[in-house]
């Protein structure tokens, strides 16, 4: 039985149409996986800002630095004084041997 052309016209609409289904299907599909990627980047991201932000505060953050003194109980008279005491005793001792 021979088709008309509109017959005809309607069943290339019809497989456009499903050939567009698939291609929307395919998109969509790749849609998905691209916002997956995108979003574990970003907590990638997120994830490195951290620890950059956590090594610059350990590299150039304050910290408590504690004043050595090879004579203990000492480090009173070094900071009333502003002078640690083992250089005062020693350059005056120099001083001493030097003038004399």
């Amino acid at each position: 039985m021979p088709r008309s052309a509109r017959d005809i016209q309607l069943i290339e609409l019809k497989d456009t149409i499903s050939k567009l289904n698939e291609l929307i299907m395919t998109q969509n599909k790749s849609m998905d996986s691209l916002q997956k990627t995108i979003e574990d980047l970003r907590q990638e991201l997120s994830n490195k800002q951290a620890e950059v932000d956590y090594l610059k505060a350990k590299l150039f953050g304050s910290s408590s630095e504690k004043l050595k003194s090879p004579f203990p109980g000492q480090t009173s008279l070094a900071l009333k004084s502003g002078v640690a005491p083992w250089h005062t005793g020693r350059s005056t001792a120099l001083k001493t041997i030097l003038h004399q």
